[in-house]
């Protein structure tokens, strides 16, 4: 029985840990982007975040799989934000909430973001951070899809 409560304990313990985590983050990113009059809205969003300071093979592999797979974006429920005007394409930048940030405050940020992060959302707060590395192309089409219309499944 000992056993049983230590183990629940320790659970908890976690999870209050990972959910002040999350609460830290949410605050930091709800302070970046009302900087750029947005917020994080109450269903379900995803965010493609786009850093300047980045592996430039790796983004640009990430990106291209963005594009051969543009026909699953929409501009509801996903938002690129990036600090790198030559990244993303019109055909791209026109089918989602786009925005870049030319003072480059993304790049400063304490999220430690790299390459390309996924900041998924609801409620107004971060659920989940994803930090892709340029083997994830499958997990960024995955997000693209669970967040596009109709929940389209391949």
């Amino acid at each position: 029985m000992l056993k049983i409560i230590t183990i629940s304990t320790s659970i908890l313990v976690l999870i209050s840990c990972n959910f002040r985590h999350n609460v830290a983050k949410t605050e930091i990113f709800s302070n970046y982007l009302e900087k750029i009059d947005k917020k994080i809205p109450r269903e379900k969003h995803l965010y493609i975040l786009a850093p300047r300071i980045a592996c430039s093979g790796c983004v640009h592999q990430l990106v291209n799989s963005i594009e051969k797979n543009i026909l699953f974006l929409n501009n509801k429920n996903i938002s690129i934000i990036t600090s790198n005007s030559k990244l993303f394409s019109e055909e791209i930048t026109s089918r989602v909430d786009y925005y870049l940030d030319v003072e480059e405050e993304l790049d400063y940020i304490n999220l430690d973001l790299y390459n390309i992060t996924l900041i998924e959302t609801k409620d107004e707060y971060i659920e989940k951070i994803i930090y892709l590395e340029i083997t994830d192309e499958s997990k960024l089409i995955s997000y693209i899809k669970k967040h596009s219309p109709n929940n389209i499944k391949y």
